[in-house]
This record gives C-alpha cells, structure tokens and sequence, in this order.
C-alpha cells in the first residue's frame, strides 16, 4: 500500500519534520472507491470532503448537491 507523507515547515525553512500521516485501511480504500465511483458516476453528485478521522480511524465522505449525503466507512468496512 502506498505510504503518505506531510512535511511541516517550521519558522526556520531549513528546518524541515517528516510526519507520518495515519492511513486508511485497505477495506476502507476499497469502500472508499466504490462510494466515489457510485456517487460520482451513477449518481452524478459531487463529493465535497474525504477525511480520516484520527479519533478513531473512520473514513468520512461529505458528498451532494447541497452537502446533504454523509457517509462514515470503519477500518473493518461497514458503511453508515
């Protein structure tokens, strides 16, 4: 699986930190492409914010014409 990596720049531009960013899980990700597709493609609805909520790893789609549809994927896969 990939590896993402954020780099925080600090006050002093020569002082650069690697982060390591927490992942989805690979059920997730493949979640995560279906819905997109599905919303995208089938429904025609755009899709507003992806975010990984770092309390306790749900995936988090905020998607619709007027921001109405909201869809939470757990790490093991189950949609709500």
């Amino acid at each position: 699986m990939a590896k993402y990596f954020l780099i925080l720049i600090q006050k002093n531009p020569e002082d650069l930190s690697i982060d390591r960013i927490n992942e989805p899980t690979l059920v997730q990700l493949k979640r995560l492409y279906l819905l997109s597709y599905t919303l995208t493609n089938v429904m025609f609805q755009p899709i507003h914010i992806i975010r990984l909520d770092e309390r306790n790893q749900n995936l988090f789609i905020l998607a619709g014409h007027q921001e109405k549809i909201e869809i939470v994927i757990t790490p093991n896969g189950e949609v709500f």
